[in-house]
């Protein structure tokens, strides 16, 4: 069992060495009425169920199983399907309940090919024994503690409680509790340098969201876990923040003038005008429109952000954050609370869209919407909240920013044929020495560890002055196995395209990781990815161990079943 309570495990057809596919894909699988039908005329849902129940089942499967002390009341119910374009595959998703209560970070993922056929099931499955799945506080009470504690007069729908068995890491040990999901509350303390800016500028911290663990026996708070992500068309080259030209679209109004909104991409860039974003309603702001004269935020942010839609449309063939053709919202000048020097040195995903503060360099304003690599590190903190919601702490949240690095660098660099010539530092731009935040070749230049032998376990309780678990630390150690991968060579030619280990990243991402998942979770979840997608390529045997070599060089190990 691993820290977060839970026990994982792979298994991919590709790399099945333990004759598990006979038992799972054969009749016993379709047993009854569905058995001469075969799995290709099944609907999808039903297929992975039958996989599941007979992965639970096989001997050749020992570590895909439940505790018998429980398995009586255990339950799998459907999250979701999804068509994963990548790898031309389906996948299912499942959570475990237990007693008819969701099992916190529990998930199974039974990926199919064309024809229902088993691709790889991935699994972190967990075992609340000796916990009583009665409450005895009411859901009005937690939602009032919350309240009081969060100062809100109500909690927004969204935020509404629910109960869930949940795995508290500082007891080692199951709770009943109620889960309140992205509770937005005032910020606490001042600045610390642990959002986009780490240069030890002073200024308004992030803006907070939290899921609040509450115990359903006790009513005690146990946890406050971070969350922070038919026109005429007109298309012109301007200068952005950094003085550089950028092609960008705009849609003309009918009254005259321009505004910023590309509508291929469903990009739209509003202006706050150094107005406090806090309340309600503050967001996202009056449209940039053109008369006056574009901002050059304004344009940094809207071309920016469509580079970002593109890659992921072009990339990753998702539909938007939401792979549901959402809008990609982003506002420029914002502050967080008052500043008379309308200086607010953060960029962050909140509440479904960007916001952008801007810090002094030079005696001028520079908007955080300068950035590439900063935009889309922080719009993939998005797409992350939309596919294995990582929380934002701990050696969790370390795996949460990484992600983000990884696919801010690969945006940034991607236009760049020759990987020996690809800028390995982020966020430079934003700084007022222009030392980099993040370095993927030398984590240790920026006081990062690059192995696990030197991950840096911060006690709990985690907030914003402990870095919330050290979350921008040990993120060093997963970005440089993503690094390794990058620069992995066969004969002096690099093995993998940028693309690829994109798409392997989101993959895993998108489809195996849950809640809690750890460095080792990402290794097994990324190992499954490439499997999948390089299974008809004729190096797929060399970038598999690649990506194993990879993960190992920095310690991140995880045994594949």
């Amino acid at each position: 069992m691993a820290e977060n309570g839970l026990t994982s495990f792979s298994y991919h057809i590709d790399a099945d060495e333990t004759g598990a596919a006979a038992s799972l894909a054969g009749p016993a699988a379709f047993a009854g009425p569905l058995a001469a039908s075969g799995a290709a005329s099944l609907d999808a849902e039903t297929a992975a169920r039958a996989y599941l129940v007979q992965g639970l089942a096989s001997a050749a499967m020992p570590r895909f199983a439940v505790d018998s002390e429980i398995e009586q009341d255990v339950d799998f119910r459907i999250i979701g399907t999804e068509t994963v374009p990548l790898t031309k595959t389906q996948t299912v998703k499942f959570r475990q309940h237990f007693n008819k209560i969701p099992i916190y970070g529990s998930l199974v993922t039974v990926e199919l090919d064309q024809q229902n056929g088993l691709v790889s099931m991935n699994s972190a499955l967990g075992t609340p024994e000796g916990v009583d799945p009665m409450a005895q506080i009411a859901p009005a009470n937690v939602v009032e503690k919350v309240c009081d504690t969060a100062g809100l007069n109500q909690l927004p729908a969204e935020s509404l409680p629910r109960l869930y068995f949940y795995f508290d890491q500082t007891v080692d040990s199951w709770r009943l509790a109620y889960i309140a999901e992205n509770v937005p509350e005032a910020p606490h303390g001042e600045a610390d340098g642990t959002g986009a800016e780490a240069d030890g500028a002073h200024g308004a911290p992030l803006p907070e969201l939290f899921d609040y663990i509450v115990d359903a026996h006790s009513g005690e708070i146990v946890a406050r876990l971070p969350r922070v992500a038919s026109v005429e068309i007109r298309s012109a080259e301007e200068p952005d923040v950094l003085g550089r030209p950028r092609r960008i679209t705009a849609i003309a109004l009918d009254a005259g003038g321009l505004r910023l909104h590309d509508p291929e991409f469903n990009v739209y860039t509003h202006d706050a005008d150094f107005a406090d974003v806090q309340p309600f309603g503050a967001l996202p702001g009056p449209y940039c429109v053109n008369p006056p004269a574009w901002l050059p935020a304004a344009i940094s942010a809207h071309a920016n952000g469509t580079e970002v839609a593109r890659f992921v449309r072009d990339v990753l063939m998702r539909n938007g954050i939401d792979n549901r053709g959402g809008a990609y919202v982003a506002t420029i000048n914002c502050l967080w609370g008052v500043s008379p020097s309308r200086e607010w040195r953060n960029a962050a995903w909140y509440r479904d869209q960007m916001i952008y503060g801007q810090r002094f360099q030079n005696g001028q304003l520079l908007s955080y919407a300068a950035a590439l690599d900063v935009v889309a590190h922080e719009i993939f903190h998005g797409i992350t909240d939309r596919t294995a919601r990582l929380e934002y702490a701990g050696e969790t949240g370390a795996l949460n920013e990484s992600y983000s690095d990884i696919f801010g660098i690969i945006v940034s660099n991607i236009s760049e044929p020759n990987l020996a010539a690809w800028n390995w530092e982020m966020g430079e731009e934003l700084t007022s020495t222009g030392i980099p935040i993040r370095d993927f070749r030398d984590p240790r230049r920026r006081n990062q560890p690059d192995h696990m032998d030197e991950f840096v376990r911060i006690p709990s309780p985690y907030h914003q002055g402990n870095d919330y678990g050290g979350v921008h630390i040990n993120s060093g150690i997963h970005n440089k196995a993503a690094y390794n991968i990058l620069n992995s060579q066969d004969h002096e030619t690099y093995l993998f395209q940028p693309a690829e280990v994109t798409q392997i990243f989101y993959l895993a991402l998108s489809q195996s990781l849950s809640r809690t998942a750890t460095f080792a979770d990402s290794h097994r979840a990324v190992m499954s990815a490439a499997r999948s997608l390089f299974r008809a390529d004729p190096k797929r045997s060399l970038k598999v161990a690649a990506v194993a070599e990879a993960f190992e060089a920095v310690g991140i190990v995880e045994a594949v079943a």
